[in-house]
């Protein structure tokens, strides 16, 4: 390992969605109702070669790890997704790395709409305490 590579362990995140749609739909044959979904973290196991997300630490199993996760919203002029996107973007051995993480996000996206006035974001950060999960747990 050279002087500048930096240790870094990639994840596969264990997580669910539940979506259920909203029973409001115009006259118009193209519309549909709206979404909300709500997302589940459970854990994450190593990953070698395709991982979801990486932490910059070499990552042990009694580590207490923290995953940072984007949650947002999207829709068009024929229905709205509350809620619908969901992208695990870090894994960190501390909450305060997390949340200066999160902020940071944050940030991003508020100058990003005060930009973009035809196309606001929603978007909402998710910290969550994980735990590395066996091997025989990803799916």
């Amino acid at each position: 390992m050279t002087k500048n590579q930096k240790i870094q362990t990639g994840f596969s995140v264990k997580s669910s969605s539940y979506s259920e749609e909203s029973g409001d739909h115009s006259d118009d044959e193209f519309s549909r109702g709206d979404t909300h979904t709500s997302h589940s973290v459970e854990g994450v196991v190593l990953a070698f070669d395709y991982p979801d997300c990486v932490g910059p630490f070499l990552a042990l199993s009694r580590d207490e790890m923290y995953i940072v996760s984007v949650i947002y919203s999207t829709g068009d002029s024929f229905g709205y997704d509350h809620g619908r996107g969901l992208e695990h973007v870090a894994v960190f051995k501390t909450l305060e790395k997390a949340n200066r993480y999160a902020r940071q996000i944050e940030a991003y996206a508020a100058l990003e709409n005060s930009y973009n006035s035809f196309d606001k974001k929603s978007l909402h950060k998710h910290i969550k305490e994980i735990s590395l999960l066996p091997t025989n747990s990803a799916n």
